[in-house]
């Protein structure tokens, strides 16, 4: 038999959805040789299989929570398709209201508190109202496992101390693909035109995404600076000064002649369009930047353009095979009156500008884009471990 020695142990208990029951095998395995928890970080489906295992370190126990495990059917959580149905078409924000995984979790945890488990845990969920991650330890267990669990269109957020908490989406290193498939990252911005009124709509749009069957392995809601927001859109801004050329000439030459009563010649109005083009795209690429922001670079000094802006938007990182090309597929063309019927930008957006969502349109774009809004970059589960035994 396998004798461990050490001093102590922390068990990371990642997320995945239904490979949470694959997650017993291994808290078994360890179990039988001896090794158990002294702390327990655990995030979406982990949180629930951390506070079990947390409530009794043993193998008998981890035993029950192999029965529970095959029990768990969508009925019994209530994931049937009429309700996503109905809440579809009442345009509700998320597939179902969570009182089937509400009175699952209430059904089976042993205790109330964090503080009556017999190793410490620690659950770790998005603060949507913040914008940041959301790491609890000490209070009520359902809530926090609740929270940890509530996939964003999926379930409703759950409100802990008057914040939305959803699902800490933290799902990398649990997820396994056939060999043929090579999985990317992508990032997916919900616009700041979403959040103009209290609606289901970015709850609706994170579920038009979800169809295409990727997994969310980070989210977070983020107030872009004006500084950021210039980097995100940089590679826009050339293209729009290019563009502006024929339209600026057209328009300009329109202008001139009814104002002055005089023909424009031909090689005029090229200069015309060279000369105004680029200028007409600046305006756009600020108009751009004050929409994601809430401020134009004109309109800020250097301290200002490094501070959060005025508007929100929620980031979101997909991860799946050929990931970029489906999130793009569901969102259609930046412009929603091409976009196709059924597509993101055809049914929440307005304008070129207005179009709901932003995806990214390459993988080596998706991690400038990410770096940017700085998502996908941390280990939470390091740093819960390293605040309660200290760094090494």
């Amino acid at each position: 038999m396998l004798h461990w020695r050490r001093d102590r142990t922390a068990f990371a208990i990642s997320g995945g959805g239904a490979r949470g029951a694959a997650q017993v095998g291994m808290l078994r395995a360890l179990i039988e040789r001896g090794i158990t928890p002294d702390l327990i970080v655990g995030v979406s489906i982990g949180a629930w299989n951390g506070a079990w295992i947390a409530y009794r370190p043993e193998l008998e126990w981890v035993k029950q929570l192999e029965q529970v495990w095959r029990q768990v059917s969508r009925r019994t959580l209530d994931m049937v398709w009429w309700r996503a149905a109905r809440n579809m078409v009442r345009r509700k924000p998320s597939l179902y209201e969570g009182g089937g995984l509400s009175r699952f979790v209430a059904r089976h945890l042993q205790v109330h508190n964090f503080e009556d488990l017999a190793v410490p845990l620690h659950t770790v969920a998005i603060d949507l109202t913040m914008g940041t991650k959301a790491v609890f330890s000490h209070g009520a267990l359902a809530p926090a496992v609740l929270a940890s669990s509530a996939i964003p269109g999926v379930f409703p957020p759950v409100v802990i101390e008057g914040r939305q908490h959803v699902d800490g989406g933290l799902v990398e290193d649990t997820i396994v693909y056939p060999s043929n498939e090579k999985p990317e990252h992508t990032l997916v911005l919900i616009k700041p035109d979403n959040f103009r009124f209290p609606t289901g709509r970015p709850g609706n749009v994170i579920d038009f995404f979800s169809r295409t069957g990727l997994y969310i392995v980070a989210i977070k809601v983020h107030r872009m600076s004006t500084a950021e927001a210039m980097e995100f859109y940089e590679p826009v801004r050339e293209i729009l000064r290019s563009r502006m050329n024929d339209t600026m000439a057209v328009k300009s030459k329109a202008v001139l002649e009814k104002e002055f009563g005089f023909r424009i010649p031909a090689k005029t109005e090229v200069a015309l369009g060279e000369l105004l083009g680029p200028l007409a795209g600046d305006l756009q690429f600020e108009n751009i930047v004050k929409f994601m922001s809430g401020r134009a670079p004109s309109e800020c000094d250097a301290v200002t353009l490094q501070q959060p802006g005025t508007e929100k938007c929620i980031a979101i990182v997909y991860e799946g095979h050929e990931a970029v090309r489906k999130i793009r597929d569901v969102l259609g063309p930046t412009d929603p009156s091409k976009a196709p019927p059924g597509s993101i930008r055809r049914e929440f957006g307005s304008t070129i500008m207005v179009n709901a969502a932003h995806a990214s349109d390459s993988v080596e774009n998706a991690r400038r884009e990410m770096r940017i809004v700085r998502i996908g970059q941390e280990n939470i589960f390091q740093r819960v471990i390293e605040e309660f035994y200290g760094k090494g």
